[in-house]
């Protein structure tokens, strides 16, 4: 069977844990990691380190790991060099459909496809949110 090559955009917690995660599994490979500054250290790591997607091989799809307020314009353009895209920023509400939408015309418009909202939401966090908007006052948590 053939291994699914993923690169990670971004190497903060999240995308750390990501490539561990790939890593350790065996229908995955960890193609590259995209970072914004490749520093003398990546030298030492396992797979390529680079500035941009573009330097590295081939790759089925990447994992967009980079802070919230980054993701749609990375996601942009992954998706217009015809990336697969997997992001899992937490937005909640309003903001989380605008999101989704903006990611999703890009996507349609590329005929590539996209995962938006992949990330997991701590469940009680997102009930004690909205119990709490729904017996406080009118403001938001």
């Amino acid at each position: 069977m053939k291994q699914l090559r993923l690169a990670i955009i971004g190497l903060g917690n999240l995308g750390r844990k990501c490539a561990d995660l790939i890593s350790a599994d065996q229908t995955t490979e960890l193609t590259g990691i995209v970072k914004r500054i490749v520093a003398s250290s990546d030298s030492e790591s396992k797979v390529p380190v680079v500035t941009h997607i573009s330097e590295l091989a081939e790759v089925d799809a990447a994992l967009i790991c980079v802070p919230p307020d980054a993701v749609v314009d990375v996601a942009k353009g992954l998706l217009q060099r015809r990336v697969p895209v997997v992001e899992c920023a937490r937005f909640h509400d309003e903001a989380f459909v605008k999101h989704k939408l903006e990611i999703h015309r890009s996507a349609l418009l590329h005929k590539v496809p996209a995962i938006v909202g992949a990330g997991c939401d701590p469940g009680a966090l997102s009930l004690f949110r909205q119990l709490f908007c729904a017996t406080g006052p009118s403001r938001s948590y």
